[in-house]
Parts: C-alpha cells; structure tokens; sequence
C-alpha cells in the first residue's frame, strides 16, 4: 500500500524504527509498518477508534495514545495492549 494513496484516510502523526522496520500510527488507531519506507502494511489495533499519537522502538515497539491506549509488539507485526499504570 502506497500511503501517498490514501484519499481521507489517516493523519499520521509519527513514525518509530528499529533499524529493519517502520511503523507509523496516527488518528482511528492507524497503524502502518514497512521494511522500506514505499511500501506499507495496515496492522490491527485492539484500539481502533483510540488516536495514537507516539510510537518508539526500544527493544519491542511501543505505541501510545488517547485514552491510555498502550500497545507493545516485539515484530511490528503481531502484538497486545497494555493497560496504563
């Protein structure tokens, strides 16, 4: 999917990297990842209609947003919430 494409889709509001992949999230609890920066994958969010406004890789992704909406994957790919503290 070529994110450029997207007519009324998503505001993106950050990308995070490993090294390897990208993931960017953004408003409806978009989330995109991609190896090369062209080409983009819609991921599932246990949050869909929660804003995510930040996203981070330290180890495993982290994507936060509205609501306490916490989301950790070890691949980008697959992944679960977590509930804030």
């Amino acid at each position: 999917m070529d994110l450029r494409a997207i007519a009324n889709g998503p505001v993106l509001a950050t990308v995070g990297a490993s090294g390897t992949v990208l993931v960017a999230v953004g408003t409806n609890g978009s989330i995109f990842s991609s190896t090369d920066g062209l080409s983009w994958t819609a991921r599932t969010n246990p949050f869909p209609s929660a804003n995510l406004n930040a996203t981070r890789y330290g180890g495993n992704y982290l994507a936060a947003g509205a609501g306490g909406a916490i989301l950790l994957s070890s691949d980008a790919i697959t992944g679960h919430n977590r509930p804030a503290d």
